[in-house]
């Protein structure tokens, strides 16, 4: 006995990697590496191991619609990182140029210090 599968009347069913691939407008062999790499969701027909697939538009759509929800979210991620990298910079930038001064400073305070031992050695040897 044959079992059944019973789907809503307005279901689109993809009977092939071909016929998926088509439907989401790229290749059998990125359609197969979407379906183990991202969980696209692919059914195999029962009692076949390999081949014989099909897959649910509703679901494909779905899975679609989840992907874009994520490829936000990182986008999101990414603008944050960016902004924290540029406020990086702007402190790196702002230490430099405290370092620029404080090194002007310390190099103007080790001449007044070498010019006042010169003259305190004047002054002893006189």
């Amino acid at each position: 006995m044959a079992s059944e599968c019973h789907l809503p009347a307005n279901t689109t069913v993809l009977k092939s990697w071909k016929d998926i691939a088509n439907y989401l407008g790229c290749g059998i062999r990125t359609v197969q590496r979407y379906e183990h790499s991202s969980g696209l969701p692919v059914r195999r027909v029962p009692g076949r191991s390999r081949g014989a697939v099909f897959a649910l538009a509703d679901e494909l759509e779905g899975w679609l619609h989840e992907d874009s929800n994520a490829g936000l979210s990182k986008t999101a991620r990414l603008t944050a990182s960016v902004q924290a990298l540029r406020g990086s910079i702007t402190d790196g930038t702002e230490l430099r140029r405290q370092s620029r001064t404080l090194r002007m400073a310390n190099l103007t305070a080790l001449e007044k210090l070498t010019h006042t031992v010169a003259l305190l050695l004047v002054a002893l040897r006189n």
